[in-house]
């Protein structure tokens, strides 16, 4: 009768047989190694197409790699010269004592002469919520593209939201794509001027050509230029954060070429609410009196 014993701790181990006969017993000594602990990287950890870097490996005696551009390919350290743009994966199989291992590890490669033109757009006209969009034929997972929104740094992203939207924001981006081989590109849009009229639930006013308010910020004075192209009853109203009214518009009936002067001077400098109420349909927005 015979039997199996599976151990694994290194260590002294017996065994004691029996039968007919008699007793009988034998000891062995028992080395389980470990498996090699491997540690594989690169410096640096990127690089541009058409350059070269070495990948490195430790923990153990022997390696053997593949992967793309490789040379040589069994040593603890290799130069690679990737062909292709965009994630490499290279594969290296080490072994120490008899036990192996594997690990995969990725270098980036970038192209050093990436496209960096770019425009913007926006929607959102309707709403009075801008939604801006940077859109490049490059590769936007390494742009950074910042906006601006009336010369001030405002966000960071491919897109910038505005919600109710201060009447005719200035609004352009600038994108920053750095890499190992070169030095910063950047590129910057044109401004756009946005001059729309912010309707309310999507509603469009049959007879509003043009709708301005300016200047936001202001220092007291307020102008309202619309375009009529037929006869529509327009009041105003303004209310600050209190929802307290500070000034009023009596309704009245307009048309053609309408320039309205709103004062606010003399009244606490901070946010206020503008309401224009055309043919029925209210529109606001936020102005900043300074």
């Amino acid at each position: 009768m015979g039997g199996i014993k599976i151990v694994d701790t290194s260590g002294y181990y017996y065994i004691v047989a029996k039968n007919g006969c008699g007793t009988n017993s034998a000891s062995r000594e028992v080395v389980i190694q470990s498996v090699p602990y491997l540690s594989v990287g690169s410096e640096p950890d990127h690089i541009c197409l058409g350059s070269s870097v070495t990948l490195y490996a430790s923990g153990a005696s022997t390696y053997t790699w593949s992967g793309p551009g490789l040379n040589p390919t069994n040593s603890y350290s290799v130069k690679v010269t990737p062909t292709t743009i965009g994630k490499n994966t290279y594969t290296v199989t080490a072994e120490s004592n008899g036990c192996s291992t594997t690990m995969t590890y990725d270098l980036m490669v970038y192209d050093p002469n990436q496209d960096t033109t770019f425009t913007i757009s926006y929607t959102g006209c309707n709403t009075g919520n801008l939604e801006f969009t940077a859109n490049s034929a490059g590769d936007h997972d390494y742009f950074d593209y910042e906006w601006f929104v009336n010369g001030i740094s405002d966000s960071h992203g491919r897109t910038l939201y505005i919600p109710n939207y201060l009447n005719a924001p200035e609004v352009f981006c600038q994108l920053t794509y750095t890499t190992l081989c070169n030095t910063p590109v950047k590129q910057t849009s044109p401004v756009i001027k946005v001059n729309c009229l912010p309707a309310s639930g999507g509603v469009t006013i049959d007879g509003v050509k043009s709708f301005l308010i300016s200047p936001n910020p202001t220092n007291g004075l307020i102008n309202i230029n619309m375009t009529l192209s037929r006869s529509l009853t327009v009041s105003v109203r303004v209310m600050d954060i209190y929802g307290n009214i500070v000034y009023t518009e009596t309704p009245k009936i307009y048309s053609g070429t309408v320039s309205l002067k709103i004062d606010l001077r003399g009244k606490q400098p901070g946010l206020y609410f503008l309401t224009t109420i055309i043919d029925g349909h209210p529109f606001t927005i936020k102005v900043l009196l300074i």
